[in-house]
């Protein structure tokens, strides 16, 4: 049986949950003005409730990856070599091609998934995670390396990606990176 370090799979759980709540303190509060992780919320005509003004702000490192979008694309399909399946796109797959340079000073992850907190955000500040069905996974790095690997995301048709917001599991802070 494979043993998972730092209170084993619960406390993992409990680590990302922590992240989340950092992130959306307020995700469910009416409270006008309210921010988290650099976001203003405005009042929904619509609803009454809170949503973001714009997408987060904020630096591409979270203390433990420095990160970069290297490449943007749109399709309507992507082919998931790592599990040998062909996905089609409700609306249509951002592509995003991540290089993570480990700037700590241990072996670590980059973040793949929503779960691990990864998130795309267009320009009025709306959230979109991961495609989940997709087999996302990025390479145990050692300090002072970098790998790439590809996030992807299925978003209604026409929406343009401005940042994506990621950390991974023992960084201290949300990196918050541009995409081209």
């Amino acid at each position: 049986m494979r043993s998972t370090p730092e209170g084993g799979l619960a406390g993992q759980v409990e680590r990302k949950r922590e992240v989340v709540a950092d992130r959306w303190p307020d995700s469910m509060s009416n409270t006008a003005g309210s921010s988290a992780a650099g976001r203003s919320r405005i009042r929904s005509p619509a609803t009454g409730s809170q949503v973001p003004a714009g997408p987060p702000e904020g630096e591409p490192s979270d203390g433990v990856f420095d990160y970069e979008v290297t490449d943007s694309r749109t399709s309507a399909t992507y082919n998931d070599d790592s599990c040998g399946e062909q996905y089609s796109a409700s609306g249509e797959y951002h592509v995003l091609t991540i290089r993570a340079q480990n700037v700590g000073s241990t072996p670590a992850y980059p973040p793949s998934d929503s779960w691990e907190g990864v998130y795309a955000y267009s320009e009025n500040g709306t959230q979109y995670s991961t495609e989940d069905n997709i087999c996302a996974f990025a390479d145990e790095t050692n300090p002072g390396n970098s790998t790439e690997y590809e996030l992807v995301f299925d978003v209604p048709e026409n929406t343009e990606l401005t940042v994506i917001d990621l950390s991974a599991e023992s960084a201290p802070e949300v990196a918050v990176v541009e995409v081209p």
